[in-house]
């Protein structure tokens, strides 16, 4: 079950959003290894998504040039993430306002 850390992700995203008067979509990928054999609950994800938060952001040309990144950090493929992320599927379909009129 996902849903404490997507609400303690999305808490932490929406309070960076506010202080910087910004909207996003952010696609948070997080991998269980074996050492992380103790769980300390979704108030570490929470704190640790702030701290990313105050980081510098690294900055990408493209999205596949961002996901190419966060491949060399994780040990799955980041195919098992992008096969479900519905950002991801819908990157660039959005319309814009004036194709309606």
């Amino acid at each position: 079950d996902v849903t404490g850390a997507y609400y303690a992700n999305r808490l932490a995203l929406c309070e960076y959003l506010d202080k910087i008067k910004k909207q996003a979509q952010c696609i948070v990928m997080r991998e269980i290894r074996p050492e992380y054999y103790s769980p300390l609950g979704v108030g570490i994800l929470r704190q640790i998504s702030r701290a990313a938060f105050e980081k510098q952001p690294e900055k990408f040309s493209s999205i596949n040039e961002a996901l190419a990144q966060a491949q060399t950090r994780l040990k799955q493929p980041i195919s098992n993430y992008t096969s479900i992320s519905f950002i991801l599927k819908n990157y660039n379909k959005q319309r814009k306002l004036t194709s309606f009129f």
